[in-house]
C-alpha cells in the first residue's frame, strides 16, 4: 500500500505547471526577439539566413535558443533590424516597459521644453515692446528676468560673468590682430 501512495504522489508532482511562467534564459529571449523582429520585417528564416550569410538551420537553432550567435553575428543582426544589442537581450515585456518609459521621459522633455521656450518667448516679446517705447527700465527688467531663469545660482552667475569676459577679450583680440595685420600690409 505504501508504494501505491508513493506513485499516487509521483504522478502528481509529474502534473505540467499552469499559471506559472517559467523564466527563459539570456538565449531564449534572443532567440525570440530575433524571431519576432525577422518576421516584423517580413523575412523568411532562409532570407534571413542569407542576409546574415549562414544557413537557415543556424538561424532556426538561434530563434529556438538552443545555438547563441556570435558577438559578429549579433551586431550584424543589430545592423540588420536598426536595434541595440540589449533590444535582442530583453524580455518582450521589459523591452515594452523599457520603450514606454523612454517615450513617456522624451514628451516630458518636449513639454518641459516647450514651456520654456514659450516663456522665454514672451520675455523677450515683452522686452521689445518695451524696447520700442524707448522704456529701457522695463526692457531691462525683462532681459534681467530671462538671466534669471537661465542662471538660478550664483555659480551661474559666475560661469555667465566669466563667458561674457571671455567673448570681449576674445573680441578684443581679435580687433588687436584685424589692426595689426592691416598696419602690416601697409608698411609693405
Amino acid at each position: 500500500m505504501a508504494i501505491d501512495s508513493d506513485r499516487k504522489t509521483m504522478k502528481k508532482k509529474r502534473q505540467p505547471i499552469t499559471g506559472v511562467q517559467l523564466k527563459l534564459t539570456t538565449g531564449q529571449i534572443i532567440g525570440q526577439n530575433i524571431r519576432r523582429l525577422r518576421k516584423a520585417n517580413g523575412y523568411t528564416q532562409k532570407q534571413f539566413a542569407k542576409k546574415l550569410e549562414t544557413i537557415e538551420q543556424t538561424v532556426s537553432k538561434i530563434e529556438r535558443g538552443v545555438f547563441s550567435p556570435s558577438t559578429d553575428s549579433l551586431m550584424n543582426i543589430c545592423t540588420i533590424f536598426g536595434v541595440t544589442p540589449n533590444d535582442l537581450m530583453l524580455d518582450t515585456n521589459k523591452l515594452q516597459a523599457v520603450n514606454a518609459q523612454v517615450i513617456d521621459h522624451q514628451a516630458d522633455s518636449f513639454a518641459a521644453l516647450t514651456k520654456h521656450m514659450t516663456e522665454i518667448q514672451q520675455l523677450f516679446a515683452q522686452a521689445d515692446r518695451a524696447h520700442d517705447a524707448g522704456d529701457e527700465g522695463d526692457e531691462r527688467a525683462m532681459i534681467q528676468r530671462i538671466i534669471d531663469l537661465y542662471t538660478p545660482r550664483i555659480d551661474d552667475l559666475r560661469r555667465v560673468a566669466e563667458w561674457l569676459n571671455d567673448n570681449y577679450s576674445t573680441e578684443s583680440m581679435r580687433k588687436i590682430e584685424a589692426e595689426l595685420r592691416a598696419n602690416l600690409m601697409n608698411e609693405e
